[in-house]
């Protein structure tokens, strides 16, 4: 299950999203020149009662190369994880459309839409396909792996279209489970470094943007802490569709004690630079990455431990409520459009499918992680998008590491980063760099305008030096525009 932004959308048979490596750069040119490229996105009406609109585009596939939206959101596309499951388990890839039974299915979506009609269109798809698989394997249940907000199409499923009688667990990886002051951000303010009016107007008119709004009270309004359904006059953000929004979050938040199947988060931390909250003056949107909102019902400030996440998904925001008290999620020190892409994650999906498919009783146990617990790291911050002719300047942080050890170890050698160009056929030779030390553990990497050529990068941020106590390397995305 993809998140927004990762299924394929097709208009009468005809691509018009789907941002291969080769047309990168030019898509996101065009996105900045062309309106046209993005009307036809726009949603009239969504009504969530008719699974298809009469606009004529439907998701057809997922997207398995990177692709960005300028301070929205970002994801370095399926193919690593959807290669490693068949490598690595004996899947049948099943076809939507075929009657020939299968185990495998990538589950595309028109993610402009009302995430209840996408989880209806999964409900249909199981029903047909999980039968089909029973006539040989009558045990058989669903596992479901579910990046971004595919784990609130999943949750939806689940919790209200009677789901959870044929799962057996749901793995969710970087899921805004109580929603995103990044999407917030979006909506009110669009794209700060180069407006995007179309670009904005286009994701105001989708009902999944304004249902990854934060649920809980983000916003200060003078001296009040109030949710974004509950705040008059943002700018760009419609209140009637901010209350609808926050339903369908509650909904699938709301508290059930018959839940039969796994639950299992896997959540990014450790990236500073993630929205944490929001204040209103004026009608004019700020978001703060420091200032934490107060506990709605004790008015005290959550503990400053909360002050992370994965660039996109505060900590807070990727612990479902329900597993509020429990220690279930495993958190790692990644960004959230690269996290299905790590490493780490895929040793411990592998881990979980191995467990749920030989029978192994105690699911909850093995690798379980408490929220709290400091993992040294590192926390990066990278503009989505750099100008031409702009120098392009990104800042790290050595984290959750003892003083004694940054002592003897000499902060690991400092740290370097490696920015390859995701399109493997470009002229664009790969760029290791070291970063320059600016304080005690904090770096900063600023490269001339023109040093790399318009495309889309991958960076990879290490330290210098291997060693036990070493943090692991973290990635994000990054576009240099022609």
């Amino acid at each position: 299950m993809p998140g927004i932004l990762g299924s394929v959308l097709q208009k009468n048979g005809s691509d018009i999203w789907n941002i291969s490596l080769q047309v990168a750069t030019r898509a996101t040119r065009e996105i900045f020149t062309r309106r046209s490229l993005l009307e036809e996105l726009i949603i009239i009406e969504d009504d969530p009662e008719r699974d298809y609109l009469d606009d004529g585009i439907k998701a057809t596939g997922l997207i398995q190369d990177a692709t960005l939206v300028p301070g929205f959101f970002k994801v370095d596309g399926y193919l690593y994880l959807r290669n490693q499951l068949i490598k690595n388990f004996q899947v049948t890839l099943g076809k939507i459309d075929s009657h020939t039974p299968a185990n495998f299915f990538e589950f595309a979506y028109d993610w402009r839409r009302d995430n209840r009609v996408s989880a209806r269109l999964l409900k249909k798809l199981i029903d047909k396909k999980l039968l089909l698989w029973q006539e040989t394997y009558p045990d058989a249940q669903v596992i479901l792996i579910a990046h971004s907000m595919g784990g609130l199409v999943s949750r939806y499923y689940l919790e209200h279209l009677g789901g959870r009688e044929h799962c057996k667990a749901l793995i969710t990886l970087s899921t805004p489970h109580r929603g995103s002051v990044k999407a917030l951000n979006f909506l009110a303010n669009g794209y700060q470094k180069r407006p995007l009016p179309a670009l904005t107007d286009v994701l105001r008119s989708f009902t999944s943007a304004y249902q990854l709004l934060p649920m809980y009270p983000v916003m200060k309004n003078h001296e009040n802490w109030q949710r974004v359904a509950e705040t008059d006059g943002i700018l760009g953000v419609d209140k009637e569709r901010a209350t609808e929004a926050r339903e369908f979050l509650q909904l699938i938040n709301e508290p059930n004690n018959q839940t039969t199947y796994e639950f299992k988060p896997i959540i990014g931390v450790g990236q500073k630079s993630t929205f944490q909250s929001a204040s209103l003056t004026n009608g004019k949107l700020e978001v703060s990455n420091s200032t934490l909102p107060l506990n709605p019902n004790t008015q005290e400030p959550l503990d400053a431990n909360y002050a992370t996440g994965d660039d996109t998904v505060p900590l807070l925001s990727a612990i479902p409520i329900k597993l509020s008290k429990k220690l279930q999620d495993v958190p790692l020190i990644e960004s959230h459009g690269v996290l299905q892409s790590n490493v780490q994650v895929w040793n411990l999906l592998q881990s979980y499918l191995m467990r749920l498919q030989n029978n192994i009783e105690d699911f909850q146990n093995p690798q379980t992680i408490q929220s709290g617990t400091q993992t040294a790291g590192i926390s990066i911050s990278v503009d989505d998008l750099y100008l031409p002719d702009e120098e392009v300047i990104m800042s790290a942080e050595i984290i959750n590491v003892s003083s004694d050890i940054l002592e003897h170890t000499r902060n690991f050698e400092g740290l370097s980063a490696i920015i390859t160009l995701v399109d493997a056929n470009a002229q664009q030779e790969k760029v290791i760099v070291s970063l320059q030390q600016t304080q005690d553990t904090q770096y900063q990497l600023i490269l001339n305008p023109n040093k790399l050529a318009p495309g889309l990068y991958c960076l990879q941020v290490e330290t210098n030096r291997s060693h036990d106590q070493a943090p692991k390397a973290v990635h994000n995305l990054f576009q240099v525009m022609g």
